[in-house]
């Protein structure tokens, strides 16, 4: 089996503006692929500002990856706290609540992958 290139999306970060998310004030994010790109996954890249969170919420139907790929902050799972810094990942199960705290000094990035994908 093969796949025509001419199908294959190639996302350039940098060129996609960035945009403030649907349901958390003052966190920004940037829609890398969606499930018409990647049937299986929503891939995201998010920002956090110095002193911002990303609120307790839950994924009902997805397990949320998460990679930071900058910044320090704190993970919440459920009722434990932990350290999650650049470079550290998760996967979150889906239905358990969790919420991230920006403690740094600079704003927190991330990469955020939903799998299945959110429609």
């Amino acid at each position: 089996m093969s796949t025509k290139i001419e199908s294959v999306s190639l996302v350039d970060s940098a060129a996609v503006p960035w945009e403030e998310h649907p349901r958390i004030k003052n966190v920004f994010m940037k829609t890398l692929l969606t499930p018409s790109e990647n049937p299986l996954a929503n891939i995201s890249l998010v920002k956090v500002p110095v002193g911002g969170a990303v609120t307790r919420h839950l994924h009902a139907e997805q397990v949320e990856t998460v990679f930071i790929l900058a910044g320090k902050s704190e993970l919440v799972l459920g009722d434990r706290r932990m350290p999650f810094n650049a470079g550290a990942i998760v996967a979150i199960p889906k239905g358990l609540e969790h919420e991230l705290h920006n403690v740094g000094d600079d704003a927190v990035e991330l990469l955020a992958i939903f799998t299945p994908p959110i429609e």
